[in-house]
């Protein structure tokens, strides 16, 4: 199915769960994600599925100071 990952179309699999997509996009660490602009908790990840035609947006978490 069709999703827009970062303002990018991109096909993925359907039943494709927020954690499944940071492993297939190959996000290692912590990611922040936002899908049509609503942010997911970390606790959503592995239970959200992402739909056909969802904007998906996401964030590495990077520490700094």
């Amino acid at each position: 199915m069709e999703i827009k990952l970062n303002g990018k179309t991109c096909m993925v699999a359907e039943k494709t769960t927020a954690a499944d997509l940071l492993i297939i996009k190959g996000y290692k660490g912590k990611a922040a994600i936002w899908v049509n602009d609503v942010q997911l908790l970390l606790s959503e990840y592995q239970a959200y599925q992402i739909k056909a035609a969802d904007e998906v947006r996401i964030f590495r978490i990077v520490g700094g100071g």
